[in-house]
């Protein structure tokens, strides 16, 4: 600012009257605007754009559904990974995965929640903890009894980025992802104090608080795993056992076994002892349905409906889903089974790259060869599902947290979008801040991934 003092000492003069006294004030206004600006911070605030209307079925219509014969081989397939951590646990896996994770974040241990800087002794007294010495220490299968933050070390702690850096306190690099309620998890290994589980499970490697975890006998795996399921299709679903007592909230894609007796269902909770006892499961039918739900425009369009506007949540952060376990949680209530990593997701199915290509370019192919509804695009660390088109533009229903913008002195900032919803792919492409070319999403799409084939979508009428 010494600058600014330096016109303004000049601007004055005490010993004769000053003509240019006006201008030279107007300079120093300048001045002044020009060096607040250039020390503002980084700006954080929400977006301010244009959204096409946020109804799927506007872009889905009506009259399609998945070939039944292929919702069943998909289907198939669907079982055959949820219940892999009890069929094929592979222990190696496990270790390669912790050596790597541990030797990452001791170079690169992060902020604390109080945004210092932590110290790698921090990393190395949970590696001590973890005991990787005795690894595997444990071999049981078991059921989660809530909603679980898997995490990549054995921790509640989080490990962020700078904390000047837009938007960036809201993502801890040690949130692996949610687990919910009852889902199926092979215990490898627990911690030297034994407050945590290391964990093989249908959505990735991590570690979870040992008694939220109950061991199941084989003749509780067998009686799960030959059941039918009942499939939620909404968040914040009471789930009760007989006696009304509350068991857990129950959300989009959280699976449970059907009664023996063809009603009701079952969950699972843990006794005194850890050990899993299975208990009726009493809660509001209107919000599930028999697994899986036939994969039709409507039905689709109706699940992304319940979920446009629910808040963005970093691997699950606050109970909340990201971009990638936004579509997994959408596609598991049909049976079909996605990855929880957005890059493992644009693997499955047929890829179609669009690299190298013009924006429009990209949006002509996207609209000519993409199934509406079944087709998942895809950028570096984002994904997206193609609705269909409006008006001739391409439309996708994401989980987004940001666009990037930078302003007229360089400084970064973040619209934030943060939440479940409907866009172009140039989502504030109106924004006079945004960062062109690589903020216009369609810019930075690299491929499109088709579910199925078209040969697989029935027309119905």
């Amino acid at each position: 600012m010494r600058h600014i003092f330096e016109i303004l000492r000049n601007t004055h003069s005490y010993s004769r009257p000053n003509k240019n006294l006006g201008a030279r004030l107007a300079v120093l206004a300048l001045a002044a605007l020009l060096a607040l600006g250039g020390c503002a911070g980084p700006s954080v605030k929400p977006a301010d754009i244009q959204l096409p209307p946020q109804e799927a079925a506007r872009y889905l219509g009506r009259h399609w559904r998945l070939d039944p014969a292929a919702q069943a081989r998909l289907t198939k397939d669907f079982w055959r990974q949820y219940f892999a951590c009890w069929q094929d646990p592979r222990p190696e896996e496990g270790l390669v995965a912790m050596v790597d994770e541990f030797a990452d974040k001791t170079a690169q241990p992060g902020l604390g929640e109080n945004l210092l800087p932590r110290d790698p002794a921090w990393v190395e007294a949970l590696e001590a903890n973890a005991a990787l010495a005795s690894y595997p220490n444990a071999a049981r299968p078991g059921l989660t009894v809530g909603w679980l933050n898997l995490r990549v070390l054995p921790t509640d702690r989080p490990s962020v980025g700078e904390a000047n850096a837009p938007g960036d306190l809201t993502f801890d690099r040690l949130q692996q992802s949610l687990l919910p309620p009852n889902l199926p998890v092979y215990v490898h290994h627990q911690s030297r104090d034994g407050a945590w589980l290391l964990v093989q499970t249908p959505i990735a490697w991590g570690w979870l608080p040992s008694r939220q975890v109950a061991a199941v006998s084989q003749a509780q795996q067998r009686r799960w795993r030959a059941a039918g399921f009942m499939a939620f299709l909404a968040d914040d679903q009471p789930v009760n056992d007989r006696d009304g007592r509350f068991l857990f909230m129950a959300g989009l894609g959280c699976l449970l076994p059907v009664a023996e007796n063809g009603h009701g269902a079952l969950a699972a909770v843990a006794d005194q002892h850890g050990n899993a006892v299975i208990v009726e499961a009493h809660f509001d039918r209107r919000w599930a349905t028999p697994h899986p739900l036939p994969l039709t425009a409507v039905n689709l369009a109706a699940v992304i409906d319940g979920q446009l506007g629910r808040p963005y949540g970093w691997g699950g952060l606050f109970g909340n889903r990201d971009c990638s376990a936004t579509l997994q949680d959408v596609f598991r209530v049909f049976g079909l089974w996605l990855p929880r990593n957005s890059g493992d997701q644009a693997e499955t199915g047929r890829r179609l790259g669009l690299a190298g290509q013009s924006a429009a370019r990209k949006e002509a192919t996207i609209v000519a060869e993409g199934l509406p509804g079944l087709t998942i695009l895809w950028m570096p660390g984002h994904v997206m599902l193609y609705l269909g088109d409006d008006n001739g533009r391409p439309v996708a229903f994401h989980n987004a947290w940001s666009l990037r913008l930078r302003d007229f002195w360089g400084n970064q900032g973040r619209a934030i979008l943060g939440r479940a919803l409907i866009t172009t792919l140039r989502p504030g492409d109106d924004l006079p801040d945004l960062v062109k070319p690589d903020g216009v999403l369609v810019n930075r799409l690299e491929a499109m991934t088709l579910l199925v084939e078209p040969s697989d979508v029935l027309t119905i009428r």
